[in-house]
C-alpha cells in the first residue's frame, strides 16, 4: 500500500487529525478504496450529505457515517483522538503501555488494550475499520414493584 500519510511525527499527525474532514477522508481512503458503498445493503448508489458528514443510500434510503460498521461506531472517543492514539501505538518502537496511553490521551485504561503495538499504522487502521463493531450490552430492566 502506498503511503497516504502527509506526516511523519506525532505532532504532525495530531495537527492533521485535528480536522474532522481529514479524519473522514483518511478513513474513507482506507475503508472504501474502491468507492463508497452502503454498509447496510452494500449498494454503490450513494449520495453525500456533506453538511453532516454522512452518506445516504439510494437503494435502502438509510444514512450512514464513516464510523458505521466499525469498532469506532459506538465509541464516545472522537475520531481525531482515536487516529492519533493509533498513530502513537503503531510508531512506538518498543511498544507502549495502555496506562501510558490512558494518561497521555485521557481515555479509559481498557480502551487501547485490544490494539497490538508494532503493527504498521495502515494495518492497524484496516484491522479496526473492517472489524465488526462491538455489541452493545442490553440494559437490565428493573423489576416492577408490586403494589
Amino acid at each position: 500500500m502506498k503511503n497516504i500519510f502527509p506526516y511523519d511525527t506525532l505532532q504532525e499527525a495530531t495537527i492533521y487529525f485535528s480536522h474532522k474532514e481529514n479524519c473522514i477522508e483518511f478513513l474513507k481512503q482506507i475503508r472504501w478504496a474502491d468507492g463508497v458503498f452502503c454498509p447496510h445493503c452494500e449498494s454503490k448508489r450513494i449520495s453525500e450529505v456533506p453538511s453532516r458528514s454522512l452518506w445516504q443510500c439510494k437503494e435502502c434510503r438509510k444514512q450512514f457515517s464513516i464510523k458505521v460498521g466499525t469498532v469506532f461506531e459506538h465509541s464516545p472517543i472522537p475520531l481525531s483522538k482515536w487516529l492519533v492514539i493509533l498513530f502513537a501505538i503503531a510508531n512506538a518502537k518498543n511498544g507502549i503501555s495502555s496506562c501510558e496511553i490512558a494518561r497521555a490521551f485521557k481515555v479509559r485504561m481498557n480502551t487501547p488494550q485490544e490494539l497490538t503495538p508494532g503493527q504498521k499504522f495502515e494495518e492497524l487502521i484496516r484491522k479496526l475499520v473492517t472489524a465488526p463493531p462491538p455489541k452493545k450490552k442490553p440494559k437490565k430492566k428493573k423489576p416492577k414493584k408490586k403494589s
